[in-house]
């Protein structure tokens, strides 16, 4: 919120990436909606095969516009069986940027 104030004082817009799944998703949308400079808000839509079973539900898309859930807090919770059942695989991924290999 403060780095989209101080991009306001400037004339300049703020347009959130999110490639991190449906809960980044909807927190990327509720800051959109707070803010005033929001240029555009991206969201990769073909992530994974079973993305959607994760949460309780998929954000929802419609003609181009994603539809805000009236459900508490960001609009959908996690699936804890679902999570279990995808498990991470290892050190890869971000969470081994820059690591060294031994």
């Amino acid at each position: 919120m403060k780095i989209a104030a101080a991009a306001e004082a400037h004339e300049v817009n703020v347009a959130p990436h999110n490639f991190y799944g449906h809960l980044c998703t909807m927190m990327n949308a509720h800051f959109a909606a707070a803010v005033p400079n929001l240029r555009i808000m991206e969201i990769d839509i073909d992530r994974l095969p079973w993305d959607d079973e994760l949460f309780t539900c998929a954000p929802k898309i419609e003609n181009g516009h994603l539809i805000i859930s009236g459900a508490p807090g960001w609009g959908l919770a996690p699936n804890e069986e679902a999570l279990k059942a995808h498990p991470p695989k290892g050190q890869a991924g971000l969470l081994d940027y820059g690591r060294r290999k031994s």
